[in-house]
């Protein structure tokens, strides 16, 4: 990606759309002499062996729009993209959504649906990507910002069409008595509501940690968040930042684990229950 305007730098994994066009995010690049990013789309050929179509959704501009796009994108069945940017602007990261155009060719319109703070645990920007609830709320997790080590967050959507959107901190982390930090990876979906994530650091032995948070029995209750395992170096790998996340698949977690590890580098890991 090279051309005048274009990203470079691709970092997410890519996401189908409806129609077989393909949308991701690059980190920078994007706005000559800025250099903060793009979403992009793919559309395919309509010929067998052409050459895909290639149309730039957003250019950051690094300032109250967001930079550096880092996690991976979703969509939502009206064909929308929400993402994440990362933490490299005065104002912390974002979630936004891009909306497609009502007619074909013009605009998308970017919404800011959530902006961190860095305070009160709510983290500085979010690198682990989002996750739809069955109720349309997005999920998330946020790096470290000063008054905590990251978090697990919910954001509601409005009662009405364009109001703001509400954010509930569901967890934070205290890097505390292998309680966990750093939350670089996004979650995972269990049965009835559940979570899986991982930390960076911050677990018993100082390393990674593996957590599951739990709904509550009542809405607006407290969830519930149990660390299953601490990492501990060189047996299970140093860094428990399974990116994008982990995966959970018939009561069995599978993730990785960067550094360390019995010959140095990293571990791939299977958590039963």
């Amino acid at each position: 990606m090279r051309r005048d305007g274009d990203g470079s730098t691709p970092h997410g994994t890519l996401v189908f759309g409806r129609s077989g066009e393909l949308y991701g995010t690059t980190m920078s690049g994007g706005i000559p002499g800025r250099g903060a990013g793009i979403v992009f789309q793919l559309t395919p050929p309509a010929t067998p062996r052409g050459q895909w179509t290639e149309r730039v959704l957003h250019r950051f501009t690094g300032a109250i729009d967001g930079a550096n796009p880092e996690a991976d994108l979703i969509l939502d069945q009206a064909g929308a993209v929400y993402g994440t940017t990362d933490c490299d602007t005065p104002d912390s990261g974002l979630v936004f959504k891009l909306e497609p155009p009502a007619i074909p060719g013009g605009a998308w319109k970017e919404s800011i649906l959530h902006r961190f703070t860095g305070e009160n645990g709510d983290g500085r920007c979010s690198t682990g990507g989002l996750y739809f609830g069955q109720d349309g709320a997005l999920y998330g997790t946020s790096t470290l910002g000063p008054d905590g080590r990251g978090s697990v967050f919910e954001l509601r959507p409005p009662g009405t069409p364009g109001g703001p959107w509400t954010e509930t901190l569901l967890s934070v982390f205290t890097g505390q008595n292998g309680d966990g930090s750093d939350v670089v990876s996004g979650l995972a979906a269990g049965p009835d509501g559940t979570f899986y994530g991982t930390t960076g650091g911050g677990g018993r032995w100082g390393e990674g940690a593996i957590f599951e948070l739990i709904p509550p029995a009542v809405r607006g209750g407290a969830w519930t968040k149990i660390v299953l395992r601490s990492l501990k170096s060189p047996r299970d790998g140093m860094f428990a930042a399974s990116l994008p996340h982990l995966v959970f698949e018939s009561g069995t977690l599978y993730g990785a684990a960067r550094l360390n590890g019995p010959d140095g580098g990293g571990t791939v890991f299977r958590l039963k229950f």
